[in-house]
């Protein structure tokens, strides 16, 4: 595998991720008031999975292109 795969392999989980974001911010909108914060907290430990993910690809791509 070449960084442009292994790139694209984290980009496909960086989306992944943000679809399982986009589940919890609509359970979000119909949860009860209990339940709120916990997912608050998923949603915030998701979206730091996805920058981290997302940046992993960056820099792959970049040490594809030679950039890096």
């Amino acid at each position: 595998m070449n960084y442009y795969e292994w790139s694209n392999e984290y980009y496909k989980s960086a989306l992944e991720v943000n679809d399982s974001i986009e589940k919890l911010k609509n359970q979000r909108k119909i949860a009860p008031k209990s339940i709120v914060k916990e997912l608050d907290s998923r949603i915030t430990e998701y979206k730091k999975i996805y920058n981290d993910c997302m940046s992993i690809a960056n820099h792959l791509m970049n040490r594809y292109y030679g950039l890096d």
